[in-house]
């Protein structure tokens, strides 16, 4: 199905009143409309609850009950960024240090086992 331009998606919107309904289903190259039922789904979803209107849940079975004592501990760490992201400082030690190569004030390992030799 090829897509549509502007204008006849325009000419769609005008004629149907129920166009925001309509859904293009990629994976068979068709168009949906959306029923109420569908509709009510996805505000459900939106909402944070159980998809299906109809599921009977028993609350006993939701209850969490953890078998080791360490469980807890597996999730409660927390590693702030600072970890992640490399130190000002640091960078500017670098920095130092690769300006002193390239003038020639500092030398490398290879250059001093070279010079040994």
């Amino acid at each position: 199905m090829a897509e549509k331009d502007e204008l006849q998606k325009f000419i769609d919107k005008s004629n149907d009143p129920n166009w925001w309904r309509n859904i293009t289903d990629e994976l068979n190259n068709t168009e949906v409309r959306l029923s109420r039922a569908d509709l009510d789904m996805i505000l459900r979803i939106r909402k944070g609850k159980i998809a299906d209107k109809d599921f009977k849940h028993d609350d006993e079975a939701f209850i969490y009950n953890p078998e080791h004592k360490d469980i807890d501990k597996l999730f409660s760490g927390f590693d702030p960024k600072r970890r992640y992201v490399p130190s000002k400082w640091e960078k500017l030690k670098v920095q130092k240090f690769i300006k002193a190569i390239r003038e020639g004030r500092m030398k490398t390992l290879d250059e001093k086992r070279e010079e040994r030799q």
